[in-house]
């Protein structure tokens, strides 16, 4: 039998691990400026959230003091839906993310759908109702029962940025 050992340099791809390592999706509220909606009475009757078949309370007005950024915070406190995200067990779209930033470095530039899948680690477990339901009083002054979604201010502005580091 013949053998040919070949011995790599240590930094052969570190120049690619660099460039790798170098894409950041930001995901989040990140318009800091938008202020929360308030939601009408249930009596006023129900809308559905755009792109889906689930309920939210239609918009009476837009706050005076409350961002939608603050609203985040308070919530992500509560329920840790934005900082917990990625350890939900269930969560399977950081593979998509991680799947479409291996597509990006090889040349397939659709930052887009990196955008697109990293969204999805937050919105999908709201979807899903993974932080359990909401109480007996929430869902009767709401008219329906889905944690995280009012009149839908907080889960419409979940965005992602795309970018990359020091580019």
């Amino acid at each position: 039998m013949f053998k040919i050992e070949i011995k790599l340099p240590d930094n052969l791809l570190e120049k690619e691990i660099d460039e790798f390592e170098s894409q950041r999706v930001q995901v989040g509220v990140l318009d800091k400026a938008k202020m929360a909606s308030i939601p009408r009475s249930r009596k006023k009757g129900l809308s559905r959230i755009k792109g889906t078949s689930y309920p939210r309370r239609k918009i009476h007005k837009k706050s005076k003091t409350l961002t939608v950024t603050k609203l985040a915070e308070y919530m992500d406190e509560y329920y840790g839906f934005i900082s917990d995200a990625p350890l939900v067990p269930s969560n399977t779209d950081l593979i998509k993310v991680t799947n479409e930033l291996i597509k990006i470095f090889n040349g397939d530039l659709d930052p887009r759908r990196v955008e697109n899948a990293a969204i999805a680690i937050i919105r999908n477990p709201i979807i899903r109702m993974d932080y359990g339901r909401n109480a007996a009083s929430t869902e009767k002054e709401k008219g329906f029962n889905r944690p995280l979604v009012d009149s839908a201010t907080l889960f419409n502005n979940i965005t992602a940025k795309y970018y990359i580091k020091g580019g």
